[in-house]
């Protein structure tokens, strides 16, 4: 009788977990990921001296941006989005301390919007800080290689990734790393970097530097590190 229980109860599990969702085959299982970018208002690779120069009079604006290229938050599909946030704070946001953002979305429908929302606010929480506002956009996000292109209304950041990949070969140049978690990536430098002004915060621009990170972001989970 013990033995013929345990087989219907073996059994009765076997069944059950048949009618689980396979993350490993299902697209809609797997976390948000995709290419990032962020710029910064200061050089993140470079010379001791310049780098210690700007550290306190610099590096309160930020720009990161979100493609997402697969996976899905809390249900919702996010492939084909692309998000932006513009972050200013007080002081180097190396340093922490509290700062606010907007953020613009780019979605098919309101329910993409409103997961890639929910998605940014759960794992960047501390990065973002206080969210303005959150605004529908076109966004053009472009990864060629080492090109880069983010452009949207009042927005443009063009360049490329470092392609002696000195930010590797010479780490100790290289003082900051991305607001964002989870993220892999290189140094890249702006030609262009230009951000309007967006709800409270003054607009910037800070290119011709060794500013930006260029990278990927996510994988199973989707949350941060």
């Amino acid at each position: 009788m013990k033995i013929l229980l345990l087989t219907c109860v073996g059994a009765g599990l076997l069944g059950a977990l048949q009618l689980l969702p396979c993350c490993d085959r299902d697209e809609t299982c797997a976390g948000p990921r995709g290419a990032y970018l962020e710029a910064r208002t200061l050089t993140v690779f470079g010379g001791a001296c310049h780098i210690n120069a700007e550290s306190a009079s610099q590096g309160r604006g930020a720009l990161m941006a979100w493609s997402f290229e697969g996976g899905a938050w809390e249900g919702t599909d996010l492939a084909g989005v692309r998000a932006l946030a513009q972050v200013r704070g007080a002081g180097n946001l190396a340093e922490g301390g509290p700062r606010r953002s907007v953020l613009r979305v780019d979605a098919e429908s309101e329910a993409q919007r409103a997961a890639a929302r929910a998605w940014l606010t759960a794992t960047h929480g501390r990065a973002l800080g206080t969210v303005e506002c959150v605004q529908p956009a076109a966004i053009d996000f472009e990864r060629d290689g080492d090109h880069f292109r983010l452009a949207a209304s009042g927005l443009l950041l063009e360049g490329q990734a470092l392609a002696d990949r000195r930010c590797c070969t010479m780490p100790e140049n290289r003082w900051y790393e991305p607001l964002a978690r989870r993220v892999a990536s290189v140094v890249g430098f702006a030609r262009h970097c230009r951000v309007a002004a967006a709800g409270t915060q003054d607009p910037w621009t800070y290119e011709g530097a060794n500013n930006v990170f260029v990278g990927t972001f996510g994988g199973p989970g989707g949350g941060g590190s």
